[in-house]
């Protein structure tokens, strides 16, 4: 409703959930196993896949919304609902 991109939105709420799991993941692991090699190894590699998983969550959240928006008209309840969808869809890899 603000006049942002739907894929400006998607953008920065999967930036800001992969940037809070990395750290998160990162600092309990460097707690439990110390600076070692194989724990930055860890790390970046949990990195690396936290960001793949949010890139493909925004590629299908950006055709989804432009399908609603093709297919509808000013629809603010299905921009809505898309944008819920958007957020559980991209917390779901987060709870496991």
């Amino acid at each position: 409703q603000a006049g942002l991109s739907g894929v400006l939105v998607f953008g920065l709420v999967t930036g800001a959930l992969v940037v809070w799991d990395v750290s998160a993941f990162g600092l309990g692991l460097t707690a439990e196993l110390g600076h070692q090699p194989e724990t930055r190894r860890l790390e970046l590699y949990h990195g690396a896949l936290s960001v793949g998983v949010g890139v493909v969550a925004v590629s299908a959240l950006t055709g989804l919304d432009w399908l609603v928006r093709a297919a509808s008209t000013g629809g603010t309840v299905v921009a809505a609902a898309v944008a819920v969808l958007g957020a559980v869809v991209l917390t779901l890899p987060l709870a496991r």
